[in-house]
């Protein structure tokens, strides 16, 4: 049987990992918090400091992925959004390359038509995909304008922790990573908790998420969410949210072990784009 801290790596090895703190591109005034944590209300729900920004947040924020825009109302998709800040998940995850490419908008066009009437209640975090200055700096540009908004609240560091072949690159990412953010004071969350879902179809999404939310380390996890009835699911889990047993604990990671095992996910093969719904 592994032990409980083995079991922890394994798991966010699976996951991608984001790291927030301060200190990122200083110089730019588009990056600035909203407000303190007293503007934003969790409604009661559990929540977590995200390292040194100062900011509370629920510990389940929405991922506003490839999931979210495989909505194809529009209506749908804002009574998604409005529902779950009225009952406190006010962390929204984007990105500037999520989009609908069949149906022609991106994730963040449609988090601005709410966006521009309640942004003060939300904390909101995209990305950029380019390693260019300039490029990034465009893509900013275009987010803010899709956001409706003149500011974000954090442009991510996201941390692959399974898209890398150890064999030709032997760096231990989950055994450093996370302990070196906490020795600096950053935020982390976890994103992907239920992909090992699409690989061992009988696990259950409550137990994964239930399962990610009962790891020590992370502050929170960023679950993609699809419909009202998945926001209703995850907010109940966080209502009632207790650490998960430590047996239960082993049992998920002897569970999870295929998953890891695997080596023809598609999302861990070169050139592999995620966010994006072709």
């Amino acid at each position: 049987m592994e032990n409980s801290n083995f079991s922890r790596r394994k798991f966010i090895k699976g996951t991608g990992l984001l790291l927030a703190g301060t200190g990122l591109l200083p110089s730019c005034n588009i990056f600035r918090m909203s407000g303190s944590s007293s503007a934003y209300d969790a409604k009661g729900l559990p929540t977590a400091m995200l390292g040194k920004t100062g900011v509370r947040i629920p510990r389940i924020a929405i991922g506003l992925g490839s999931r979210f825009c495989t909505i194809e109302s529009a209506e749908e998709a804002f009574d998604l959004l409005n529902y779950a800040l009225d009952n406190g998940l006010y962390y929204w995850d984007t990105a500037w390359a999520y989009e609908n490419k069949k149906l022609g908008f991106t994730s963040e066009e449609r988090l601005g038509e709410v966006l521009k009437n309640r942004r003060k209640e939300i904390f909101i975090s995209t990305k950029v995909t380019s390693r260019d200055p300039d490029e990034a700096m465009r893509q900013i540009e275009a987010s803010l304008k899709r956001l409706q908004t003149d500011h974000v609240d954090m442009l991510s560091m996201l941390m692959a922790m399974n898209h890398y072949n150890k064999a030709t690159n032997p760096q231990e990412r989950q055994e450093q990573a996370i302990p070196a953010a906490k020795t600096n004071d950053m935020g982390v969350m976890l994103m992907k908790v239920i992909r090992p879902r699409e690989t061992i179809k009988e696990l259950d999404p409550k137990d994964l998420v239930r399962y990610a939310l009962s790891l020590k380390g992370p502050d929170g996890i960023v679950l993609g969410m699809d419909s009202l009835e998945v926001v209703k699911s995850n907010l109940e889990i966080l209502r009632n949210f207790r650490p998960m047993e430590d047996s239960k604990m082993k049992e998920m990671a002897m569970q999870l072990t295929p998953f890891y095992n695997h080596e023809n996910l598609p999302w861990m093969k070169s050139g592999y784009c995620d966010g994006n719904w072709a």
